[in-house]
């Protein structure tokens, strides 16, 4: 399947201490890359499958082929993941069920974005206020 779009990365991600493995950051973003943006449903091998908006439903021979890491380290880095309370996962016979967890707070659609500084933050930081005021007496 085409995928298509994009994804939000927040910059406090450099600060949490995941960040400088860089095994677990290439399969993190491989799974927010994969991870589906609105509900899904699908059929295969005669069984129906769907997954909501931050979820994904994969196994760790696609993530291996995906992302050239070992099965073994995929295993390890997504229980890192799990313990740190940044995925959900459900293992089935068919494959694995995973959960981006706040999914929604970072990948907001762009009509529900909040502002980060009001109106009057902007005003308050006005760089060139001082000038204004020199420049009546000049």
């Amino acid at each position: 399947m085409s995928r298509i779009g994009y994804i939000k990365i927040h910059r406090q991600i450099m600060r949490g201490k995941l960040f400088k493995d860089s095994v677990i950051m290439h399969v993190w973003l491989t799974l927010l890359l994969k991870a589906s943006h609105s509900s899904n449903n699908w059929t295969y091998n005669k069984r129906e499958y769907s997954v909501k908006s931050g979820e994904l439903f994969t196994c760790l021979d696609t993530l291996e082929s995906d992302t050239g890491i070992s099965r073994m380290k995929i295993y390890r880095t997504l229980n890192k993941l799990k313990s740190e309370r940044m995925i959900t996962t459900k293992s089935t016979p068919y494959g694995t069920h995973i959960k981006v967890v706040k999914w929604s707070k970072y990948q907001l659609d762009d009509n529900k974005r909040t502002r980060y500084l009001p109106k009057t933050e902007h005003i308050k930081n006005d760089i060139y206020k001082p000038l204004k005021k020199l420049k009546k007496y000049i």
